[in-house]
């Protein structure tokens, strides 16, 4: 029957693991640009450090963008950002189960829209230097 067997089987052991950051590097893009720049590299190389400094620590890699022109756009745009550091990473031999990906797209601006200086904050990818909290 199978109930029987839905009540005969264990639940999947879940573990949850929170993370200390460490550091939060932030890159910066231009309007509607999402290539990874020269500059850029040094500190996605920094990024690469921390993991080969510590097998525990991952990367979380977040693209994001200001809130212009509209959303699925801006979403679009941000994933763009944050897959090609992904290149990059994986290019540089990094594990993928090392690296975490989001697309937060407008969702979490770092300064308010309503000015040009705000929306240059906004567009950007930050990678975040996880560790598991002791």
């Amino acid at each position: 029957k199978p109930d029987t067997l839905l009540k005969d089987t264990p639940a999947p052991d879940t573990t949850v693991v929170y993370y200390d950051v460490l550091r939060v590097i932030k890159l910066y893009y231009e309007s509607d640009s999402f290539n990874l720049k020269k500059e850029h590299r040094k500190f996605v190389d920094e990024a690469i450090g921390w993991l080969k400094k510590d097998p525990e620590i991952k990367l979380q890699v977040e693209g994001h963008t200001n809130n212009i022109p509209r959303d699925d756009y801006c979403r679009e745009l941000a994933g763009k950002r944050a897959e090609a550091v992904l290149q990059y990473l994986d290019k540089k031999g990094v594990p993928k189960e090392r690296i975490v990906a989001k697309n937060y797209g407008a969702k979490r601006p770092q300064a308010p829209n309503k000015s040009l200086r705000g929306r240059k904050r906004n567009q950007r990818v930050e990678i975040k230097i996880l560790k598991p909290e002791e």
